[in-house]
């Protein structure tokens, strides 16, 4: 069998190199790497938003939040299970780090599992209320796609690396709808040494990525109604830019502190309960932590500012402007603890 699916592959891979030039035969793959990584995404968008919306809003009772407590301890402890038990042989890593290494030290051969590892421990982490994003997952996966593709083909690196770029741009298009922040993703983070020919099989790619995703999963992620910006609000741009500046300082530092800390916990299971609790101790008391976030900011961009104190503790309080002014300003620093807890636990 094995035998058989050897000599099929190299009489396709015969067939192509003697009818189709490289460049033709490149954008025909960066089409079959988008529609495979639009199928990851909407799939990990799917059973993330099926998970979170079962137990945010599949059952009603007075004290829910107390169960806060306890969701992301399970949805960290169940990712590490499967880890364990399902990933013996293979390296699990999360984060775009790995997928840099992979490109410039392992000639861009990401390891299958990938494809279906990251969406499932994604799923599980952050539906459960994992204080983190799907981002780097689904780059992950859909990079592994392309990966994968380019060598069933026979690619050469520098052809394989451009489908993993093909695969991650197609996974960002898909998951937020964004083919140009696709691309540019791709462009600036995985394929620093850019050509103009390399631009087509992105756009193709992260194009294609999107329209599948939106046959199965057509939710929007933001509705952001806006008249244009004025001159005399300049100034609060350029504060808001040196808040945010300063604002990655303060998140760089923690991502150490934290980091260090995680690593001085050698047993796994241990670093599940220590990150498990810290997390569930967080989410019960901002309740706004839970997961991506993105459902608290489409609230506030709607101007429903109340709802980041909805279903905490704090919730009868929420007819007082300046507590929920302070619960928002501890929430914006918790976040970044919350998601670093999330990723070390």
């Amino acid at each position: 069998m094995y035998i058989r699916l050897v000599n099929y592959i190299d009489s396709i891979n015969h067939y192509r190199k003697t009818k189709i030039s490289n460049r033709n035969f490149l954008v025909i793959a960066a089409l079959i790497v988008g529609i495979l990584a639009g199928l990851a995404a909407a799939l990990l968008k799917t059973l993330t938003h099926h998970i979170e919306d079962f137990l945010q809003t599949g059952f009603h009772w007075q004290y829910k939040y107390y169960l806060y407590f306890f969701f992301p301890f399970i949805g960290i402890l169940l990712s590490v299970m499967y880890v364990r038990r399902f990933i013996r042989k293979g390296k699990f890593e999360t984060g775009l780090t790995p997928l840099l290494y992979t490109i410039s030290k392992k000639s861009s051969k990401v390891e299958p599992h990938n494809i279906y590892s990251q969406i499932i421990t994604a799923a599980l982490t952050v539906g459960f209320g994992g204080s983190t994003g799907l981002e780097a997952p689904i780059v992950t996966s859909g990079g592994g796609i392309g990966s994968i593709v380019g060598r069933f083909l026979g690619l050469s690196y520098r052809e394989t690396t451009m489908l993993l770029a093909c695969g991650a741009a197609a996974g960002i298009s898909a998951a937020f709808n964004s083919p140009i922040a696709g691309i540019v993703f791709a462009i600036e983070i995985l394929l620093p040494e850019f050509t103009i020919p390399a631009f087509i099989p992105l756009l193709l790619a992260s194009a294609t990525a999107a329209v599948v995703a939106r046959f199965f999963f057509n939710e929007q992620l933001f509705f952001l109604v806006t008249e244009g910006w004025k001159m005399n609000a300049l100034v609060y741009y350029v504060l808001l830019a040196v808040l945010i500046g300063l604002f990655s300082i303060y998140f760089a530092k923690a991502n150490s502190v934290i980091k260090s800390f995680f690593y001085k916990i050698n047993h796994p299971y241990k670093r599940v309960v220590v990150g498990g609790l810290m997390l569930g101790i967080m989410v019960f008391l901002f309740p706004t932590l839970y997961g991506e976030g993105y459902i608290t900011i489409k609230n506030l961009l709607g101007g429903n500012y109340t709802n980041v104190m909805t279903n905490s503790i704090f919730s009868e309080y929420s007819n007082l402007p300046w507590l929920v002014i302070l619960f928002t300003a501890i929430t914006i620093f918790a976040k970044s603890c919350a998601t670093l807890i999330t990723l070390g636990a």
